[in-house]
């Protein structure tokens, strides 16, 4: 996530991650990061249709032409997120 992102999400200025994230999916269509990190904005902003709508885009990625990298990348920082996201803690 960039930090830009990350700090407008700290701030609790939802709107402007959303735009920036909106911005980085446009970019690359297949940035599952994007979506994710997009998913988890759209829930803090109870948008629930939207967040579900992204998780699914994340869900489903075409995992059989992941590399093993980044099947790792995906564990390491999408998981965790959602985890915390889950249990009330906020990236």
């Amino acid at each position: 996530m960039i930090t830009t992102v990350r700090n407008a999400c700290i701030s609790g200025d939802l709107t402007t991650a959303e735009e920036l994230l909106t911005e980085e999916i446009d970019a690359d269509g297949n940035n599952y990061r994007s979506y994710a990190n997009r998913s988890v904005v759209m829930a803090r902003k109870l948008d629930w249709d939207h967040a579900l709508d992204d998780a699914t885009k994340v869900t489903s990625a075409t995992w059989s032409t992941m590399t093993p990298l980044q099947l790792a990348d995906f564990d390491v920082a999408i998981v965790p997120q959602h985890s915390a996201f889950v249990n009330g803690l906020y990236f």
